[in-house]
């Protein structure tokens, strides 16, 4: 790690690199990857992120129980990665959440037109106002997301949602961070449509095999599990997760909620 570290540091284009715990937390500016937007964007990250690891092979700067692991924003000059060692067969699989509904509870920002469609010119609005944004509250099943984290697995987000700066900021200052982001991207396809062809494309792509799935529609919890994926209705892991014990749970079913 320490090898990596100094090598790091030598790249005139890094901020910073420094050991942090079983890390290597690194910065580098935004201008040097996108100078047409504040934040980075997804593609742009994932190329960066894949010549990162052609230089750290070709060097042979990481020993094989090394890679990788996720990236996480920091949306005002510069963008932070973090390597460390981690299992590999838990990394192999994949644990996918929604945001919405099931992560994160957004209600108050959303209202419906007459004819009961989502008024996205509404949503994009508050979208753009960080202190509306930070009214979303996170729900139960943050808990056992960060579980999963610190266990190791590979965690990805697949939302409906058009990611706008705020949004990513919202995620990095509540701990919510992802080894990859798949949203709209300026889609107009439904929900359960757009999330299968997101899935496929990062199932094609990487070396991950699906394990569980959490959403709160049960038409994208049918996309998720036509991939493999084990799947859990968010309504009710949330009504689950914030009782005090199993033996209130006996009015709650998969079915009821």
């Amino acid at each position: 790690m320490e090898k990596l570290c100094n090598f790091l540091l030598a790249d005139p284009i890094v901020n910073s690199a420094k050991i942090e715990n079983d890390y290597i937390i690194c910065s580098i500016t935004t201008s040097y990857i996108s100078s047409k937007e504040l934040f980075i964007s997804d593609t742009e990250l994932k190329d960066f992120e894949r010549n990162l690891k052609k230089v750290i092979k070709a060097e042979n700067l990481l020993d094989s129980n090394t890679k990788i692991e996720r990236v996480d924003y920091n949306l005002s000059e510069e963008f932070i990665f973090k390597i460390k060692k981690v299992n590999d067969e838990l990394a192999k699989l994949v644990i996918a959440w929604d945001l919405d509904g099931t992560l994160i509870d957004s209600s108050h920002r959303l209202r419906y037109k007459e004819n009961n469609e989502l008024d996205l010119d509404y949503w994009t609005e508050n979208s753009l106002n960080m202190d509306i944004v930070r009214k979303d509250s996170l729900l139960p099943l943050v808990s056992l997301f960060q579980a999963y984290k610190n266990a190791g697995f590979t965690q990805i987000c697949v939302t409906a949602r058009d990611m706008r700066e705020n949004d990513y900021r919202y995620l990095s200052e509540n701990g919510l961070i992802f080894d990859m982001i798949l949203h709209r991207n300026d889609s107009k396809d439904l929900d359960n449509l757009l999330k299968s062809k997101k899935i496929k494309d990062f199932l094609t792509e990487e070396n991950r095999l699906p394990f569980m799935a959490f959403d709160d529609k049960e038409d994208n919890l049918e996309v998720f599990d036509s991939f493999g994926f084990r799947t859990f209705q968010a309504i009710y892991m949330n009504k689950k997760l914030e009782r005090k014990s199993y033996s209130e749970l006996s009015d709650i079913s998969p079915s009821a909620v």
